[in-house]
């Protein structure tokens, strides 16, 4: 996560809000928002920005009234605390997203006494609804954070070191693509932007540049070009042997599995909404995995409704659904030696679909009789007979039912590999149609 210190200057004091004297309870209302507001200016870190929220890091000490209010807990001298100051400053935004991520960290909290493998959640410290000071108001809004007046909403939590999964693929491109040669050195260091410029330089992603007029066609037309460039993401990973533990993705459907069986949904579950700790990952442990901004979150109702669209349309505003980071990852997690296993079970698979009818065909009781009587055939034989069978005329299908023969020698112990290579190497050199040779090669491979 990048740190990107701000050198803010200390806050103003605020004026008394009355002559009289404060109660107690108000006192320390005061004072408490007070601190916060100074550590926001005087000792924050920005360290990451989203839609709604920017988030600062900051180091209360733990001998301190501060952290006595706040009950943090910790070992050492001081605890790691995130603030996230919300962009726009919308009374009572603030103190939903907090309840909802209240909500979930229970909700998983329980989850994991159960045995569930899920995600961590930010533990929600408190909300406050602050008036700044001037100067602190002006300070923050140089820092990204945009309201109105002085006003504005912040949420502590528990700090999280980790890393956003739309970062880390980003920096998996980076690092393997020659186009990004001049930049690897230093992917680590890159902020977010500059990653995915990068990264879409390389990859050569497309940009929306329609006739389109009305913005609901430009909508659409933006979302079809940006699932397009996320499949060349995928697709340029998978070919360059980058493989995502699996477990992540377990985790992640996990989390939000239970979180629906509670009637809660997410609603903005895209990859920079998930961070992991890459130390943590391909170890015996599980991976560590953080679900954060339950800004969108909302209590729908049962697990009926799961995938039902009116969970994610509100007010004429489509939410990004639950299951879309498990979508995109799950396609990374296999390597592609573990691909090319499943293409081949698949094909074994309609292989032995296809023997069933063909045992009824003469033809094929013919072949096999002759089997019986010599204790053999050989592969150029079998090969030959097939493109002789009426029934199938077409090369596709003389290949499939040629694929059920070697199946069928091989489920026997009569499979000589050498003899096939042999085979296939002669076919290769005889036949210069594309089409045989794909097949030819396809049907070695999967007896290889």
């Amino acid at each position: 996560m990048m740190k990107d210190p701000l050198s803010w200057p200390a806050a103003e004091e605020k004026k008394p809000l009355s002559e009289e004297p404060p109660k107690k309870s108000e006192m320390a209302e005061d004072m408490l928002d007070l601190q916060i507001e100074s550590m926001l200016v005087g000792e924050a870190i920005k360290v990451n920005e989203g839609n709604n929220g920017v988030i600062f890091k900051v180091a209360i000490p733990l001998e301190t009234e501060l952290a006595e209010t706040l009950k943090l807990e910790g070992e050492g001298d001081s605890v790691d605390t995130a603030i996230k100051v919300m962009k726009i400053y919308q009374p009572g935004s603030g103190e939903k997203e907090f309840e909802m991520q209240g909500m979930v960290f229970d909700i998983c909290a329980a989850a994991k006494e159960e045995g569930t493998r899920v995600a961590e959640i930010p533990r929600p410290i408190i909300i406050r609804d602050i008036e700044l000071s001037e100067g602190s108001a002006t300070t923050l809004k140089t820092g990204g954070v945009i309201f109105s007046g002085t006003q504005a909403e912040v949420i502590l939590m528990d700090y999280i070191e980790g890393v956003d999964l739309a970062t880390y693929l980003y920096r998996e491109v980076v690092k393997r693509h020659p186009k990004a040669a001049h930049i690897q050195k230093s992917v680590e260091d890159l902020s977010f932007s500059d990653l995915q410029k990068e990264a879409a330089l390389a990859l050569g992603y497309a940009a929306p540049g329609g006739k389109s007029h009305r913005a609901e066609e430009k909508l659409f037309e933006a979302e079809v070009v940006a699932n397009q460039n996320a499949q060349m993401l995928v697709k340029y990973l998978e070919k360059n042997d980058f493989v995502l533990d699996p477990r992540v993705v377990e985790i992640i459907k996990n989390t939000l599995d239970v979180m629906h069986e509670k009637g809660v949904y997410h609603r903005d579950a895209h990859l920079r909404n998930f961070m992991i700790d890459p130390d943590s990952l391909d170890k015996e442990e599980d991976p560590i995995v953080y679900l954060i901004d339950f800004g969108t979150s909302i209590v729908a109702g049962s697990t009926e409704r799961v995938g039902v669209s009116d969970v994610y349309l509100e007010g004429g505003k489509r939410f990004i659904s639950d299951d879309y980071a498990e979508n995109f990852l799950t396609p990374l997690t296999k390597s592609s030696e573990a691909k090319n296993q499943e293409k081949k079970n698949r094909k074994l698979a309609t292989a032995l679909r296809m023997k069933k009818r063909l045992e009824k065909r003469p033809e094929w009781q013919r072949l096999w009789s002759k089997y019986e009587k010599d204790g053999e055939i050989s592969i150029a034989t079998a090969f030959e007979e097939i493109k002789g069978w009426s029934s199938v005329s077409s090369p596709e299908l003389q290949f499939t039912v040629f694929t059920v023969v070697l199946a069928e020698l091989d489920e026997k112990g009569s499979l000589d590999r050498a003899e096939l290579k042999s085979f296939v190497e002669a076919e290769l050199e005889k036949n210069p149609i594309p089409f045989v040779h794909n097949q030819l090669i396809e049907v070695s491979d999967l007896f290889q």
